[in-house]
């Protein structure tokens, strides 16, 4: 078995490349790794990202979501939510929403990292370390290789 350690998911943020701070989302606890499943929709609003549709209140997301499907007009917004679950959500990617001046950026939480598994206190106390909120459980392989 590899060998194993209990950090808080600051001390790993701070040796993280993917870790990013320079975003509103997650009180600027952003995450640039593309298997992070916490994401936020994030729109180009002056030159920089910001929580999308929040400048603009006639905006309508999900009226948006269909443009980008290729519809020009749904009679409902059930109808394009619909339109929304039917469509394939891996052509929904960075890539494909760039164009739109949209991305999908990443939060950091000790629950959604790709790279270690959030520690409970039963974990913690099991391995003599006193528990705190957000302890994550990290390969020391991993950890020296983000370290460098």
């Amino acid at each position: 078995m590899e060998k194993q350690e209990i950090i808080h998911i600051d001390d790993l943020a701070n040796v993280c490349g993917f870790f990013n701070s320079e975003t509103p989302v997650n009180n600027h606890y952003g995450c640039d790794h593309s298997d992070n499943e916490e994401k936020e929709l994030m729109q180009k609003v002056n030159g920089e990202y910001d929580y999308a549709f929040r400048h603009n209140k006639h905006s309508d997301k999900w009226l948006f979501v269909a443009k980008i499907l290729g519809k020009r007009k749904f009679s409902s917004k059930r109808r394009v939510k619909k339109a929304v679950k039917k469509y394939n959500s891996t052509d929904f990617d960075n890539n494909n929403i760039k164009k739109y001046g949209l991305k999908l950026q990443g939060k950091c939480f000790s629950f959604s990292c790709p790279l270690c598994y959030e520690a409970d206190e039963e974990y913690c106390e099991e391995n003599g370390i006193e528990y705190y909120h957000d302890m994550v459980v990290v390969k020391v392989e991993l950890l020296k290789e983000l370290e460098r």
